[in-house]
């Protein structure tokens, strides 16, 4: 995270795959940090109305690992749809 505030304090702008999904790279928002894959949460609620209005699935399982940040983000993000 100290890469995320250097760039911030001095204005580096940062688009980057290397953001990943977890929030922990923009919130609190930064002016200029700028993920390019989707955040976790959103990819879920994307993921799940997809599953529910297109395949008409009414039971979605989901197998990850909950001792990682993303695996922690993941579970939030999908125990809320």
């Amino acid at each position: 995270m100290s890469v995320r505030d250097y760039y911030s304090k001095t204005r580096v702008l940062m688009v980057s795959m290397g953001c990943s999904g977890v929030t922990n790279w923009i919130k609190p928002l930064q002016k200029y940090i700028f993920p390019i894959y989707p955040l976790y949460v959103d990819e879920a609620f994307a993921l799940t109305r997809y599953f529910h209005e297109n395949m008409k699935l009414t039971k979605i399982a989901m197998f990850l690992t909950r001792t990682t940040t993303m695996g922690n983000r993941a579970w939030r993000a999908w125990s809320t749809t």
